[in-house]
């Protein structure tokens, strides 16, 4: 792996599709990356939002922000 992005959220699904997005468009030529969200229990759509990417990222949800 040559690049690891870490993501901390909590409450940010309104701009969480926007990050993804233009990290995506960023690496879309780089196959050595990932992409890794911590999410502080957030209670909007932050979750709904980032499993929409499918495998593309890694979600860890924690019980408390």
């Amino acid at each position: 792996m040559n690049l690891s992005i870490i993501i901390i959220t909590f409450n940010s699904g309104k701009y969480i599709r926007n990050c993804l997005d233009s990290i995506l468009k960023s690496l879309k030529h780089s196959k050595e990356y990932e992409i890794i969200i911590f999410d502080n229990n957030s209670t909007d759509d932050t979750i709904d939002t980032c499993e929409a990417y499918n495998n593309s990222i890694r979600i860890i949800c924690n019980t408390s922000n």
